[in-house]
């Protein structure tokens, strides 16, 4: 959780403060770990003065539950980027459909 709260802004950003407590408990509680890596990643659309940004992603995220085998999920997601000092940061991602029924 602290690292989603250091690549955040915006609304995005409150909302994971807002729900912080509940979820590290939740994980806690589930005696599993989630390793995320991007497996890949394309600029759609950039405003430089506007200091915005979307993103595609996909996501590879590998479950590890406290007992049994893992499994790995593969997800793609929209990313909207605003510049924040010297950097950017996520301040919204949504789920993009991947077609299938």
């Amino acid at each position: 959780m602290n690292r989603w709260l250091s690549c955040t802004t915006g609304a995005l950003h409150q909302e994971l403060v807002r729900v912080k407590a509940d979820t590290v408990s939740q994980l806690r509680k589930a005696s599993a770990t989630a390793v995320g890596t991007v497996t890949a990643a394309a600029v759609v659309t950039m405003d430089e003065s506007a200091g915005t940004a979307t993103l595609l992603t996909t996501v590879s995220l590998e479950i590890t539950p406290s007992s049994g085998s893992p499994t790995t999920e593969r997800h793609r997601y929209r990313a909207v980027l605003t510049r924040a000092g010297a950097g950017w940061k996520v301040s919204s991602l949504s789920p993009v459909p991947t077609g299938k029924a």
